[in-house]
């Protein structure tokens, strides 16, 4: 996809998709976000709720709250792309519920906290927000590969 091979991209993300579902992977959510992303690309915003819809009925109550974490993530960031700041603030929130005192282990680290990040920041708390970029940014400064290490 990152050369711009959207419908191929469409393709193998259907092929998974039909894949997960045949064989009732775990992996299903991920192909459905996943292919959320070239639909975007394309224009075809319909079929990108379509996967969103489907991963939400896929995430029953019996699933892993790893699996909760990523879906919200997934679906907050959709709600900012659709620009629906209320949405994408009540979704925010709703991962923060559930990753509650499991931040340090939530699925999607970055993702998870900059949308902790734009939520405070929407809601004019800008030196909480600062705070916390602050914060991880001196925990990766010593932590990342890419920051640690000489090429």
């Amino acid at each position: 996809m990152n050369l711009g091979h959207y419908e191929d991209a469409i393709g193998y993300g259907k092929l998974s998709v039909r894949l997960g579902e045949a064989s009732s992977s775990t992996t299903l959510l991920t192909a459905y976000t996943n292919l959320m992303d070239p639909y975007i690309l394309v224009g075809d915003e319909e079929a990108a709720i379509d996967c969103l819809e489907r991963a939400r009925k896929w995430l029953v109550p019996e699933r892993r709250w790893k699996l909760r974490c990523a879906f919200l993530v997934e679906a907050a960031s959709f709600a900012l792309i659709q620009h629906n700041h209320a949405l994408a603030l009540d979704l925010i929130s709703q991962l923060e519920t559930v990753a509650w005192g499991r931040e340090n282990v939530v699925p999607m680290p970055g993702p998870y906290w900059k949308l902790r990040v734009f939520k405070k920041g929407l809601l004019g708390h800008l030196d909480e927000a600062h705070r916390i970029v602050r914060l991880f940014s001196e925990r990766w400064k010593t932590s990342c590969p890419f920051t640690t290490s000489t090429f």
